[in-house]
């Protein structure tokens, strides 16, 4: 569905004529053991102010919850990996912490939104760091550089 999704137009996929918006209302019941949920289908008329008007009330009573993308974020192993690979010399783990510590993208301590989030994210799905390609490139393009990449693997940061 995803890449699917990437091969339309951003106007296309924010439209709401090729959406369908499900509104999912827990129920109460009557027995301890059953659980019921409500589904209802709403036939949206964009023509009919009334009809507008009550869904704008619908959706002012509805709690958006947001839910993390990490598909386009990338793990320490799979960084070091790409980098390595790319530069074509040795870059370990300890070289990335280097990096991102000489660069001062994140703090050392964990579960901080305190991130340069072009580079990085703290994912509490994950509860990890989480990089971004463009971190992936940037180190790559860094790395090529021999004072820039000897600095990085020498260096000795808390």
């Amino acid at each position: 569905m995803d890449k699917f999704e990437d091969t339309l137009r951003d106007d296309i996929l924010q439209s709401q004529k090729y959406r369908i918006s499900l509104f999912l209302v827990p129920t109460l019941s009557n027995h301890k053991t059953s659980e019921n949920l409500a589904l209802e289908f709403v036939k949206f008329d964009e023509n009919d102010p009334t009809a507008i008007k009550n869904h704008k009330k619908c959706i002012e009573m509805i709690r958006e919850k947001t839910v993390e993308q990490l598909e386009h974020h990338l793990k320490p192993t799979k960084v070091i990996e790409q980098v390595e690979q790319a530069i074509g010399k040795k870059f370990i783990m300890a070289n990335h912490t280097n990096a991102w510590k000489y660069y001062k993208i994140r703090p050392s301590e964990k579960n901080s939104t305190n991130c340069d989030e072009k580079y990085v994210k703290w994912s509490g799905l994950t509860n990890s760091y989480l990089y971004t390609k463009r971190w992936v490139s940037f180190l790559i393009k860094e790395l090529n550089k021999l004072d820039i990449y000897e600095k990085i693997c020498e260096l000795k940061l808390k």
